[in-house]
């Protein structure tokens, strides 16, 4: 549980830095996608990785690690159909997640398969703390 809980912590750091770093760059990756208004984009760019850092470190510290789940569970789930969505749009570009490079990958399935793979992570603490809960109530 702990191992899972800081490797999924650290994974959503990971992905945080570079956009935080890079704003604008992972504006243009929002854009990109051409899911939110030209508005919405850069509140967007700002929220989003500093949401992804937040949850990193809860998860890492060991704080408020149920909330830290709830929200980490909701972006994988958004970030998994915001991609299944540009898929079936037809958009080549990129996702976003880890690279802000702004080249389309090679193909969606390492993408669909990591995302599903860190779902069914974070899917697996919230139920083993769900069941904790119960356990010591």
């Amino acid at each position: 549980y702990h191992v899972l809980r800081v490797a999924l912590g650290i994974v959503f750091i990971g992905a945080s830095c570079q956009k935080i770093l890079e704003p604008e760059t992972f504006a243009q990756i929002v854009a990109n996608h051409r899911l939110l208004p030209a508005l919405l984009v850069p509140p967007m760019a700002l929220f989003l990785p500093r949401l992804e850092a937040i949850c990193g470190l809860m998860l890492v510290s060991g704080f408020l690690v149920k909330g830290s789940l709830l929200i980490v569970d909701s972006l994988l789930v958004v970030f998994l159909l915001i991609f299944v969505i540009t898929i079936f749009r037809g958009l080549d570009i990129s996702c976003g997640c880890f690279s802000l490079s702004l080249q389309a990958g090679k193909s969606a399935l390492p993408y669909l398969a990591r995302g599903s793979l860190l779902l069914l992570v974070g899917f697996c603490l919230s139920i083993y703390n769900a069941r904790r809960d119960q356990r010591q109530s």
